[in-house]
């Protein structure tokens, strides 16, 4: 939780000078942390993207295909 506050505390510092040098040393504090094995690196996520054929494109034989919104709702997915 700690360093949850840390890395929000690094990432808003912006460009004020005094919150700068903060966040340079708090950032320090989290890479000594890290190379002590306190805490694990980041990995980024992967990105997935997704690609659909347009409905209209589907040959007559698709099986039919009903919006979400008739099956749900006004539930987002």
């Amino acid at each position: 939780d700690e360093i949850k506050h840390i890395k929000k505390f690094i990432a808003s510092a912006g460009t004020y000078a005094n919150l700068v040098r903060q966040a340079k040393s708090r950032q320090k504090i989290l890479d000594k942390m890290e190379a002590d094995g306190f805490i694990q690196p980041v990995h980024q996520d992967r990105v997935f993207t997704f690609r659909f054929a347009d409905v209209e494109k589907l040959p007559l034989y698709a099986p039919k295909i009903v919006p979400l919104w008739r099956v749900l709702g006004s539930r987002v997915v």
